[in-house]
Order: structure tokens, then sequence, then C-alpha cells
């Protein structure tokens, strides 16, 4: 990467990466998911590029708001999606939509082929490139997360799905971190996040690799890990409860 930068003189240059180049010692720009609104202002720019007169998105904003609710705000489906609906004059928001609704076939829909016989744009080959990076502890990682049944994880029920020393686990989740395959929840400390398009990426590895990664002995430990944690919080609110109660109260809340 060094070697494709300019020589000497003062000169700007942007280099775009999924995995963070801190190495280059350079300032960091975190390209994050566009909201709504943003998102749709992005589908009909696609659109108008190539068909400046087409309306389909300001025709019918609740569809086009949907295409980009289903694309997770993620600028490179979005154009993708775009690109679907410029190749196609006949093709309307709501169908692009409907077409996208299904999860099992979302990321097969979300690639465009011009037939020009170079490498189409692509939601899981983007993916992929950042997969195929990672080392084999991680990958595991990635494809185990799936497993979780809500939306954010912390690092202790991950260490719980591995079944690995806390340490090895931070470090095989900081190399996902840096692949941007996760993310931290909400900016909180030890809380972990994976984009819905990410999610059925993984979901689609986790299911050909069950048996190899271990996955239904995975998700026993981290049900358990849940199951013990819940009792926990249990018992130190009844630890409150009897403090704060005279006893003969909590006899009576408790029966």
């Amino acid at each position: 990467m060094r070697l494709l930068l300019p020589g000497s003189g003062r000169h700007r240059v942007i280099v775009t990466s999924r995995h963070t180049l801190a190495g280059l010692v350079a300032r960091l720009l975190d390209v994050t998911v566009l909201d709504k609104r943003a998102g749709m202002k992005l589908l009909d720019r696609v659109l108008r590029t190539t068909r400046p007169d087409d309306d389909r998105i300001g025709a019918d904003p609740e569809s086009a708001e949907r295409v980009t609710g289903i694309c997770g705000g993620l600028p490179l489906a979005l154009r993708i999606a775009g690109a679907l609906l410029a190749a196609d004059a006949a093709l309307t928001t709501a169908e692009l939509a409907e077409e996208l609704s299904d999860q099992i076939g979302r990321l097969k829909g979300l690639r465009y082929d011009d037939g020009g016989g170079t490498s189409a744009p692509s939601v899981t080959a983007a993916f992929e490139l950042s997969y195929r990076q990672l080392d084999a502890a991680a990958a595991r990682v990635f494809r185990l997360l799936p497993v979780n049944p809500g939306p954010e994880i912390s690092t202790a029920a991950i260490t719980a799905l591995t079944d690995w020393p806390t340490g090895e686990t931070r470090k095989a989740i900081g190399r996902l971190v840096k692949a941007h395959l996760i993310e931290r929840a909400d900016n909180v400390t030890g809380q972990w996040r994976m984009h819905d398009l990410l999610h059925l990426y993984a979901r689609q590895l986790s299911d050909a690799h069950a048996d190899s990664d271990e996955r239904e002995q995975a998700q026993d430990r981290l049900l358990d890990y849940y199951l013990n944690s819940t009792d926990a919080a249990n018992d130190h609110l009844r630890a409150l409860r009897a403090l704060r109660c005279p006893h003969y109260l909590l006899a009576v809340a408790m029966r």
C-alpha cells in the first residue's frame, strides 16, 4: 500500500478499504450506513445518473423507503438496487422491494451483472473479500454469531459461544472489528452487533460449517450462559428487595 502513495511534496490521497488501515498513519474516517432519507437520495441519484427523467423513487417514496430499509442503508447495496432499477425501466420500486423482501434470496438479488464479462458488483462478493482475510479463529467466531437470538451480543456471551479464554475471544473480536464485519453496539463497551445483510451472509456460512464448528454445542453453551445470567440477576433483585422491605412484607409479596 505504501508503494502506491505519491512521493515527495504535499498530496491528498484517499485510500478506501473494508479493513482499518491504521498502519498508514493517516486520518481514519469510518463510513457508516446511511439513514433512510440519505439512502433514498442515493437511490434516486443512481437512477437519474442513467435516466435523468426517471422519477420512480420520488413517485413511490413508501416503496423507496422500504428498499432502503431492506438494504440496511449500506451504500453498496443501495447502488446495486439503483442499478437494477436503471437496467429495467419496467421494474417498479414496489416490485424491487418485493423481490428483495425474501431473506433467503436477498443476497443473491443484490448483485448486478451487465453481461460485460467483468466481475459484477455484489454485496456477497464484498463481504467475501473481508471474510477470506480472516484467520481461522476469527472466521469461526463470525460463523457462530448468528446463533445468538438477539441483535446484539456481549464479549462474555461470545466467550461462552467459543468456549475459549476471554483474552483469545477478545483478539478474535478485534480482528472482526478491524475487518468491519461487526461493530460496537451504540458505542457500548463490550457489546457488539452485525449489519443485517452481514448477518444473512454469516448465517449461510454458519449453516455450511455447522458440524465442523460444533454449532449445536456452542448454542447450548450460549443458552446456559443466558440462563445462568438471568438466575444471577434474579437472585440479585431478590436480595435488594429483602434489604429494602421488612421481612414480613417480603414474605407476603413472595407468596
